[in-house]
């Protein structure tokens, strides 16, 4: 027996509302059993046991639930497991093309919005796709500027503090990659790549600030979109639209919050772009101000304050090698952080391509000493184990 069967129609389908207006919250299973928080007009422990599609043991601690019914929050949290679409008696009728025709030639233009409301106002998926028809038809044929554009998307989807709900966030993600798409693809056909790259970094700035304010992130695709166009911009060979963009990402990848960062991050780490000497060391003023900050900061993830500066100082490394900065350079920055593993290699090999056996010789005696000094027992053993085989990896180019 289908687990509908158990709800009136009325429960059902506002059991239905509820899951498509993403009130279902802190949802929480194993294997059998199923729990969730229901947000209507008070917040209700619902929970559950659903296995091979088949319910057994229904619980909610709203009044209607303990007088013995089935429930609205009940069911609002079995559509969620289950992702499923109400039970509805359709009835499919065999109508030509020209019966309908006929039908919509009949109709008045009030007619058909009328029903067109009360069929939209009962259907949400109903209404998500004429949303979706609406608003591309809007983005191919509007001759407002991008900006304007994206302006009347966000006060449409957004609320009065600019906060986008659960359950409208995925199709205002598609529309709005539509929209980028569209508009991106218009100016660089038209090589108006400085004004691509605008209309990305304004589009990347809503979105950060849309993730702040709102309880879900659902709009890592279009951020994946904006990074995308970013790299095809990169390498249309303009040099001044480049070191445009370059500055902009120098300008804001310390100051965006985490995950957004990770974008421009990985244009300015990761992507093999901005390669020049100079470009490398605006890099390294970079990486030693956002290591700076994070020492600064305390932030509310303890993963982005045990993880962070890590990634970083694993940036630094990297743009070192790309400079190919002798030891001397690097020396202060590799004792600082010596308890990393990479940062270690990376020095010993440096003085090694130097033939600076001295230099390494005299790390290691300090990194030694250093953690010795933190009762850092792993670091400690790593330098007694390499002073005692510096010579063979000296030969060998290899670390055991």
């Amino acid at each position: 027996m289908a687990w509908q069967s158990l709800f009136t129609p009325t429960i059902l389908q506002r059991g239905w509302h509820y899951y498509q207006r993403g009130l279902v919250h802190d949802y929480v299973h194993d294997a059998v059993h199923q729990s969730a928080t229901v947000n209507g007009t008070h917040h209700y422990h619902v929970a559950l046991t659903y296995q091979h599609k088949h319910t057994s043991d229904l619980s909610c601690d709203c009044p209607y639930a303990k007088a013995g019914n089935h429930c609205k929050h009940m069911a609002a949290l079995l559509y969620y497991v289950t992702k499923a679409r109400p039970m509805t008696n359709v009835t499919r009728l065999d109508v030509s093309q020209e019966q309908l025709d006929q039908l919509m030639e009949q109709a008045t233009d009030h007619q058909i919005k009328a029903y067109l409301r009360q069929l939209l106002t009962k259907d949400f998926d109903h209404f998500k796709q004429f949303q979706t028809l609406v608003f591309k038809h809007f983005i191919d044929t509007n001759t407002q500027s991008p900006s304007k554009q994206l302006t009347t998307l966000f006060h449409h989807f957004t609320d009065n503090e600019g906060r986008v709900t659960p359950s409208t966030a995925p199709q205002f993600q598609t529309i709005l990659q539509y929209f980028f798409k569209v508009n991106l693809e218009r100016l660089i056909t038209a090589q108006k790549f400085k004004s691509a790259f605008n209309l990305s970094t304004h589009l990347f700035r809503k979105l950060t600030r849309l993730n702040h304010l709102s309880p879900v992130n659902t709009f890592a695709k279009v951020e994946a979109d904006i990074q995308a166009a970013w790299s095809r911009l990169a390498r249309q060979e303009d040099p001044s639209l480049n070191q445009y963009m370059f500055h902009w990402y120098c300008a804001n990848v310390t100051t965006l919050p985490f995950p957004q960062s990770a974008s421009v991050e990985n244009l300015l780490f990761n992507d093999q772009l901005y390669t020049e000497p100079r470009e490398l060391r605006t890099k390294l003023k970079l990486i030693d101000q956002k290591l700076i900050q994070f020492q600064n900061t305390t932030y509310h993830s303890p993963l982005t304050q045990q993880v962070g500066p890590i990634e970083w100082v694993h940036y630094r490394i990297a743009v070192m090698k790309d400079l190919r900065l002798t030891p001397k350079a690097s020396q202060n920055f590799c004792l600082l952080h010596c308890n990393d593993p990479i940062v270690r290699d990376y020095y010993l090999e440096s003085c090694r391509a130097k033939s600076a056996y001295v230099t390494a010789l005299n790390y290691l005696r300090s990194v030694q000493v250093k953690a010795q000094e933190a009762n850092d027992d792993s670091t400690a053993n790593w330098c007694t184990y390499t002073l005692n085989h510096l010579n063979e990896f000296w030969h060998t180019s290899k670390l055991l």
